[in-house]
Parts: structure tokens; C-alpha cells; sequence
């Protein structure tokens, strides 16, 4: 008597018994292999990188504004649903060395805020070891911004 789920002693069983356990697998995944052929034969799913409308970033609106007075620059408030609230000096003031941290959900601080963020922590630990100088770090990290995106974002904030 044979119990189940072991493989029999014989070669010749155990050959059968590998093969009809292949054979399963293959009969669960042909439907799939089929649907993938078929997509493939009638072009389904090939996506040109034009299609996505962040690539060529034409109509993007710059991440900060000046503010009414002249005196900052602040994130616009067209861009706050992906960026959080962050603002800095329109001019940088002698002995000031101003960082942009550029990045996704992480550098902004989600699902926390932005006073736990990798950006706050650099400036905090930066005043503590150099207090001789000033630090402007500005938290850029924007949600669900992948780094193709961070692209007009980079070009800014070096002008």
C-alpha cells in the first residue's frame, strides 16, 4: 500500500509521477502563455515612452513661486497635493549653503511629517556639527514621484 503523496520506489514510477506533476503545472500556465502570445500577436500592451505624460515634462509648472512681496520662494499651491509646504529666502544671505533634497515619499516624510524627514534631520545635524555656518535645507520630495519625474524639479532649483 502506498501512501499518499510520496513518489513510488520504482524508477519507472517515479518518472510517471514526475511527469504528471509537470504536466499540471504546464496545464495551469497555458492559458496564460496563450493570452500572453495572443496580446503579443495583436500588439496589446506596448506602450510607447511618449505616452506617458510626464516624460516629455511639456506643460510643467515650476514646483516654487515668488512669493507677493518678493521675499521667498515658496512650494505653489498647485503642487501641493504631491509636495508638502516648504519655503526659503528669494535671496541667499552671505555664509548660507542652501540644499535641495530632491526624492519621492521617503524624503518628504510619508506617511509621517516632514519634521521626521531624512531633510530635517540632515539640517539639524548639520547646525549641530558646523554652527559657525547657516543651513537652508529644503525638503523637495514630492509623493508618488518616481525620479524620471524629478527631472524639471532638478533643473529648477539649480538656476
Amino acid at each position: 500500500m502506498r501512501l499518499r503523496g510520496r513518489l513510488p520506489t520504482t524508477q519507472h514510477g517515479r518518472s510517471r509521477a514526475l511527469l504528471l506533476r509537470l504536466l499540471a503545472v504546464l496545464t495551469g500556465c497555458l492559458p496564460l502563455l496563450a493570452a500572453e502570445l495572443a496580446c503579443h500577436l495583436l500588439g496589446l500592451g506596448i506602450t510607447a515612452t511618449d505616452s506617458d505624460p510626464f516624460v516629455g515634462f511639456a506643460g510643467s509648472r515650476p514646483l516654487f513661486e515668488l512669493s507677493d512681496d518678493r521675499s521667498a520662494y515658496r512650494i505653489s499651491a498647485a503642487r501641493l497635493n504631491f509636495f508638502r509646504p516648504a519655503s526659503f529666502p528669494a535671496r541667499k544671505t552671505p555664509g548660507t549653503t542652501r540644499i535641495f533634497v530632491l526624492g519621492g515619499s521617503t524624503v518628504q516624510g510619508h506617511p509621517f511629517s516632514t519634521e521626521t524627514a531624512f531633510p530635517q534631520l540632515l539640517q539639524l545635524s548639520l547646525e549641530r556639527l558646523h554652527p559657525a555656518r547657516r543651513w537652508e535645507v529644503i525638503n523637495c520630495g514630492g509623493v508618488s514621484y518616481a525620479s524620471y519625474r524629478l527631472l524639471p524639479v532638478l533643473q529648477e532649483v539649480l538656476q
